[in-house]
């Protein structure tokens, strides 16, 4: 399978990572697995990984959707991202974790289906929403965003959940 390349980061301070699969399904609610009934998250190489569930709350909190995500807080995890899966169900997700707050900037030349990028502070309140779809050449794109968490999920998941800036990330590390 395809590797995504570490970029150079955007800011003083700030470190790259990747987030791009191989295959999946391209968008669904939280509760919708979108027929893939035998989905578990996370598989084959990600099997080993610390999971969490993030939830998604509103300011008035009200639940948006909620997602099990295998974690990425090394390196070179953060680097892998999800580009060694052939699919991710739409209950299925990447939380990527920094030591500290700051721009980071995502590859995504080699994907193979889109993704929804969900940046968060700290307090891990939603700072950016990044569409990342599918590059339409080889040429890299790239998504930055400001925060100390980047969770990523199938795309338009965001969109069916009424996931917006200012909302919150509730998950236990």
């Amino acid at each position: 399978m395809r590797r995504r390349r570490l970029l150079a980061a955007l800011g003083a301070g700030s470190v790259s990572a990747v987030a791009g699969c191989q295959g999946g399904d391209t968008g669904g609610d939280s509760s919708d697995d979108s027929g893939d009934a035998a989905a578990t998250w996370p598989t084959g190489p990600y099997a080993s990984y610390e999971t969490t569930t993030v939830t998604v709350t509103s300011t008035d909190g009200e639940t948006r959707g909620t997602v099990t995500a295998a974690v990425a807080r090394s390196a070179p995890r953060r680097e892998l991202g999800l580009s060694a899966v052939d699919s991710m169900p739409t209950t299925g997700g990447m939380l990527f974790v920094y030591e500290t707050t700051g721009t980071h900037q995502y590859d995504t030349q080699d994907m193979a289906f889109d993704l929804d990028l969900v940046y968060a502070d700290s307090d891990r309140t939603i700072t950016a929403i990044r569409d990342a779809p599918v590059p339409t050449d080889d040429a890299a794109t790239t998504y930055a965003g400001e925060g100390k968490y980047m969770l990523a999920v199938t795309a338009e998941w965001t969109d069916t959940n009424g996931v917006a800036v200012d909302d919150t990330l509730e998950f236990s590390l």
